[in-house]
């Protein structure tokens, strides 16, 4: 489409995890890797179809996490390798995250290149909930979005409030205009 030629990015976020798998004797790390940041770990343990011992623990470096039941269960060393992680006497379902040092999840973020038409235009529209918000931008795209999907352009991170067109006319689908607050 003529005139959508700035480069922009979708920024999706998820919780950092090291592992998601079915538990075995030593875990091979599946995940996103190493963080920047000094990092804990919580444990999610759940049963899944044919899977639903729940009785053992989880070894994360030098620390025990013991479980009983399906039951999610962080560490308090602050690690900042990757740490070895095995397990014993549990067949489950396992997600390893990242916590941050105060217990917060850390999130990994993805940047997915988007082109755009960028008008820095305010504009008053009305939201969801029927709320008037004024928009610091517009930006128009081939790429669908989502209300509260995060762009981010020139450095700066604008989230999506509301999505208008996306419609399909006589075999052309007309561009997704996006009303962007931040």
């Amino acid at each position: 489409m003529p005139g959508l030629k700035t480069a922009c990015f979708r920024v999706d976020r998820a919780n950092w995890k090291l592992f998601t798998g079915l538990s075995i004797a030593s875990l091979v790390l599946n995940g996103d890797g190493l963080p920047a940041v000094p990092f804990k770990c919580a444990v999610t343990a759940s049963a899944i179809t044919g899977h639903a011992d729940l009785t053992g623990t989880v070894t994360i470096g030098s620390e025990v996490l013991t479980f009983t039941s399906a039951t999610r269960k962080t560490t308090t060393i602050l690690l900042s390798a990757l740490p070895a992680i095995s397990t014993s006497g549990l067949d489950c379902q396992l997600v390893i995250e990242v916590l941050s040092s105060g217990g917060a999840n850390i999130q990994k973020e993805t940047l997915t290149a988007i082109t755009c038409l960028w008008v820095p235009e305010q504009k008053r529209f009305q939201d969801a909930l029927g709320a008037w918000t004024l928009s610091n931008a517009i930006a128009l795209t081939k790429t669908a979005c989502n209300v509260d999907d995060i762009i981010r352009y020139a450095g700066s991170d604008y989230t999506i409030k509301q999505v208008t067109g996306g419609n399909r006319v006589m075999g052309v689908t007309a561009p997704y205009k996006l009303w962007l607050v931040g």
